[in-house]
């Protein structure tokens, strides 16, 4: 029933998980009701929370006002103790929902706080919409509910509101909910010919795409070729040509193609294989028909990361779609304990 609002949110603001807290019978706690994209034994700690806690889902709920903590730093300035007991830091946002004017639960989006900072507004606008979502699902649950009777007096709105407010309560387990699997990356497979005897190459558009050339800027030349391919790895598009004079075929040349964005000033690489056998083109002679296509190749890609986040993203987007995962956590091991290093996804 919370769980359309919940993810909706965390999809809308790039998290990686959500919670919906509603208040107890007793009115003493937070009891977690719905989490999204993470195991619920993680958070066992947190499944009650007292309302009077030093908690950023208890002020929350407390003042009824919206709460933003964009970083690390904002978390600490607010919840300092709250921060000291986390292993790594990330952003939250939590909005209160109410029900009959009365606040009785708070829905929470966490976001990892490496990721590009979102604006306040954005993130305002969707907190409403899943807030006002989650208020109309809980008033809808609780009337529909068998025990509840709607006051018929002359004030019967506001009792009726009144008696669904009173009655938005929980004290059992939390329901774990997944988030939907991010889409796995096609296989990227482009055609090529190269005319063994002219040098001259054809491509079509998705063998142009993996190479990052424009139909227009490519003159159909090796040397067009090898401008986009990484200084080290030359000697492997060269080998294709002594390949395919010797066997007839190419199976498997392994090469780096020049990758279209660039961090601070460094170059990035695409890993690509190009296959093809070796045809008889009548007049033409020697024709190599081919395919290229983008390969996930972890060594090429972690030889390029320089930091910890670079190697995190290199294991994101070359491995992770793969298996249709989303989380990724990174230790290293010192004096016999495991530290942690960076962590996505999870918590």
């Amino acid at each position: 029933m919370l769980a359309q609002p919940l993810v909706a949110a965390v999809e809308a603001l790039g998290g990686y998980g959500g919670l919906v807290y509603l208040r107890s019978r007793d009115r003493l706690s937070l009891v977690l009701c719905v989490v999204a994209g993470m195991p619920r034994s993680l958070l066992r700690p947190w499944w009650r929370v007292p309302v009077g806690a030093a908690l950023p889902m208890a002020e929350a709920y407390r003042s009824g006002k919206r709460l933003w903590l964009p970083d690390e730093r904002a978390t600490m300035l607010r919840f300092p103790q709250f921060t000291a007991a986390l292993p790594y830091s990330f952003a939250s946002a939590h909005q209160p929902v109410s029900v009959g004017g009365e606040t009785v639960g708070v829905l929470v989006v966490l976001r990892s706080a490496t990721r590009e900072p979102l604006g306040e507004a954005a993130v305002v606008r969707v907190l409403h919409d899943a807030g006002r979502s989650t208020e109309e699902r809980l008033a809808g649950f609780v009337r529909r509910a068998p025990a509840f009777v709607a006051a018929d007096t002359g004030t019967g709105a506001s009792a009726a509101a009144d008696t669904v407010a009173h009655r938005t309560e929980y004290d059992g387990q939390p329901v774990g909910v997944r988030l939907p699997s991010p889409p796995a990356h096609p296989l990227r497979l482009g055609m090529v010919e190269w005319d063994l005897d002219s040098d001259r190459w054809w491509a079509d558009d998705e063998a142009l795409a993996l190479l990052g050339l424009a139909r227009e800027d490519f003159d159909g030349t090796t040397a067009g070729v090898e401008a986009r391919v990484a200084p080290d790895d030359a000697h492997e598009l060269r080998a294709c040509r002594s390949d395919a004079r010797a066997g007839m075929r190419i199976g498997s040349r392994h090469f780096r193609v020049l990758d279209e964005g660039a961090e601070g000033g460094r170059l990035r690489y695409r890993p690509v294989e190009l296959w093809g056998h070796v045809v008889r083109a009548g007049s033409a002679g020697r024709l190599l028909v081919g395919a290229l296509y983008h390969v996930v190749q972890m060594a090429s890609a972690l030889t390029e990361a320089v930091t910890v986040r670079d190697v995190c993203r290199a294991v994101s987007e070359q491995l992770l779609p793969a298996f249709g995962a989303r989380e990724l956590a990174l230790y290293a091991v010192h004096e016999g304990r495991m530290h942690l290093l960076a962590v996505t996804g999870t918590t």
